[in-house]
């Protein structure tokens, strides 16, 4: 499943129209588009690398019925790992392999935040398709669970959820608090929000100083945005003001962990 690296959601779709340069470590790239955030990325063409990693272990299959079938001089034998060697099922994580259905709804029971950020993603997912309010709600619990548990990516999705009163009411208080927690998580998306919400003075009192600091921190990791942002910001206040926003972002900036982006797929990705 293609996430979005910018908030994490699910509700992506492939863009026809831009063609992704194909890369040694990439071999099936391709431009998305996701309808959250409106941001656009280079991710892996899934079904694409499917259709071909069917093809090549059909082939490999075959190779290798034939070596085990037809030894050379003697008889087929399979070696099996025992079961001794194979790994309980409490004890793989979600950032092991690529739970899906049941399986990935039990790791969410289990208490695995990064689990429940997926389950969270996957019923919003289901709720914009279908419309039930039960499954909104749930998909809401399960991000309050994660988001609770330090995930910065529910964190910022919770934030985004209370900014545009989507499955909670609309509180402009809590997004700021949500999204300032998963910025201090390391989380650029909510670093940017953070920042808008300050100059905007939604859920705080306006603070250009404020926004100029997580604007800085946000472009500093990469969310171009937020560059175009910080200079507005900053044409508004005077030396002295910039020099203390300065300051704080040389505080904040050796405090708050560069986080890296997450997708849930790099595991099966090609080296």
């Amino acid at each position: 499943m293609q996430t979005c690296p910018h908030c994490g959601s699910a509700n992506v779709r492939k863009s026809r129209r831009y063609k992704a340069e194909r890369t040694l470590l990439r071999p099936f790239p391709a431009w998305f588009r996701c309808r959250e955030c409106r941001k656009r990325f280079v991710g892996t063409d899934w079904p694409l690398a499917r259709r071909w990693a069917v093809g090549a272990a059909a082939v490999v299959g075959v190779m290798w019925a034939g070596s085990v079938i037809v030894p050379k001089g003697g008889q087929g034998r399979v070696k099996s790992t025992p079961a001794a060697e194979l790994p309980a099922p409490s004890q793989l994580s979600v950032l092991d392999v690529e739970l899906t259905g049941e399986a990935l709804r039990a790791a969410a029971e289990r208490g695995d935040p990064q689990a429940q950020h997926r389950l969270g993603l996957e019923l919003l997912q289901t709720f914009r398709e279908e419309g039930d309010p039960a499954v909104l709600a749930e998909a809401v619990h399960m991000l309050k669970e994660a988001a609770g548990r330090g995930n910065p990516r529910s964190q910022l999705v919770l934030g985004a959820l209370y900014e545009n009163g989507r499955g909670v009411i609309q509180d402009f208080k809590e997004a700021a608090d949500w999204y300032r927690r998963a910025a201090e998580n390391g989380e650029a998306e909510a670093m940017l929000r953070l920042g808008l919400m300050a100059e905007a003075g939604r859920g705080m009192g306006r603070d250009l100083v404020e926004s100029y600091v997580w604007l800085n921190l946000a472009a500093a990791r990469g969310a171009t945005e937020a560059e175009i942002r910080r200079e507005a910001v900053r044409r508004q206040l005077t030396p002295q003001q910039v020099a203390r926003g300065q300051e704080r972002c040389r505080v904040l900036d050796a405090a708050i962990p560069h986080a890296q982006t997450h997708d849930p797929a790099a595991a099966f990705a090609p080296r």
